[in-house]
Formats: C-alpha cells, structure tokens, sequence
C-alpha cells in the first residue's frame, strides 16, 4: 500500500468534500422545485469529476447518456455513482437506510437522492411520484437494478420492481454498463465492494492505487413497457457489455464469487 498517495488524497478528499457542501449549503439549499432539482445534478456532477480525477480514474465512454428519463446501471462498488455522475448529471434511487451514513447521508441528500424501503409496498407509489417530478424537471434517475453490488465477474438478478416508476411515467430507460481494472492488480478486484468486504480498510486500499481504469458504456435506449420483460432484456445487454469491457480491459478470467449482499444501494 502506497501511504504517501493514501493520505495525500485523503487530504484531497476532504478538501473537495468540504467546498461541495458549501457550495451546496450557499446556493444549493436556496432553491426550490424545479430549478434544485436541475442544481443537485449539476452540483453532484460536478463533485464526482473531482472525485474521479483525485483517484486517477481514466474513464473511457462509449455512447452517449440520455438527456432525461431512466439510467439503468451494473453495481460493482460505492464509486460507480460518482463514474456515473461524472459523465452526466443525474440523481440516485438509494436504499433508505443510506441516509443515516456519516458522510453518505450529506452526499445523498445534498445530490437528491430518492431513498427506498423495498420492504414497504407503499414506497413504490412515492418513489413513482419522485422519478416523474426529476424526469418533468429533465434530469435522469439513476437505477441499480440488482439491489446491490457485485465482485464486477457477472451481473446479478435485477429486480423488476425498481422499473415499475419507469412503466407508469413512460419513460425511456437507457442501460449503462461499468467495469474496472485497477493497474496494480489487473483485476477489478480491490474496487469491488461486495460480501463482507469492510468499507473503511477497502476504500484506504483503493485511495493507494496508481491509478484505475473504468469503462462506461451507454446503450441504445429501451421503452418501458412490460417491466419483467424490460428487465430481463436490460440484463441480457448489460451482462453481454460487461464481457466485452472486461476483454477490452484485458482482465483475465476469474472464477465469479457466490452473490453475497450488502443491501446498501437500491
């Protein structure tokens, strides 16, 4: 583990946390409707540049995002977000529980995020109300539809449920697919958080890398129909764009981890 870039950027981290908050607390937390909704895209846009380049992340992008509507993503680790963010403004479906986290509770909140309780039927009529007021104020709502991450080898059963909102609003869903290769290890092992994995000792290894490799891919946008249906069609394209991110990055084939979850984004 390399310390001096650990803590290097562990300075950096705090310094870009701190101005975004306040950016956030002087104009952000001023405006209403429309107009905040439209500002915590940008504003978590532009945070996860700065984030992006403090890690050395060297994104390659294929295809375009949307505009607006539904932006269906793999989920490997608690970076994706900011990979996402980094390439188009955009809020978050996270799970509820997301909002008591030291730090993440100020970023969800800060960036919009709709939280979710998929124990509570209930919620999906609120969260059906949250996508169609960010979709009227022209922003996309990003979607994890496996519920949680992966070790980044495959892709996980999605969850129908997550696209009911998309079905009732008739809104287009893109489906977006990210891989890794950190340089020191070859692998996206080491920016995989999945299992039992502790965050802490996991995010102090990832800040030590050199440098990280990620490949984010925007496919052609589907309508949202018959949520079952999209979703298996959303899996079978994003699992075929994963094999050919992970051949593009040269990652050699590994034996895929049992699904184990952390439940700790929706």
């Amino acid at each position: 583990m390399n310390f001096v870039r650990m803590i290097t950027r562990l300075v950096l981290f705090g310094f870009i946390s701190v101005t975004a908050f306040l950016d956030f607390a002087l104009i952000g937390n001023w405006l209403k409707g429309a107009a905040r909704i439209r500002y915590q895209g940008r504003w978590l846009s532009r945070y996860s540049k700065a984030i992006c380049w403090m890690i050395n992340l060297k994104i390659i992008r294929i295809g375009n995002p949307a505009p607006a509507g539904i932006l269906a993503s793999n989920h490997m680790s608690y970076i994706d977000p900011f990979l996402i963010a980094s390439q188009t403004p955009v809020i978050f479906v996270a799970k509820h529980d997301i909002r008591d986290w030291p730090w993440g509770g100020i970023l969800t909140r800060c960036g919009g995020t709709l939280y979710i309780n998929r124990e509570q039927r209930s919620d999906v009529g609120r969260l059906t109300s949250g996508v169609r007021t960010i979709a009227e104020a022209g922003v996309p709502v990003g979607l994890f539809l496996e519920g949680t991450t992966s070790d980044g080898t495959h892709v996980l059963p999605f969850h129908p449920g997550l696209l009911q909102p998309a079905v009732e609003i008739q809104s287009n869903v893109l489906p977006c697919t990210i891989s890794y290769r950190v340089k020191e290890t070859g692998s996206s092992e080491g920016v995989s958080w999945y299992g039992d994995v502790t965050l802490l000792p996991h995010l102090l290894q990832l800040l030590s890398y050199s440098s990280i490799e990620a490949i984010i891919q925007f496919s052609p946008v589907e309508p949202a129909t018959d949520r079952k249906k999209l979703a298996a069609k959303l899996h079978h394209d994003i699992t075929n764009r994963l094999a050919d991110s992970r051949e593009r990055l040269r990652i050699s084939p590994s034996k895929p981890h049992p699904p184990v979850h952390h439940g700790h984004n929706a």
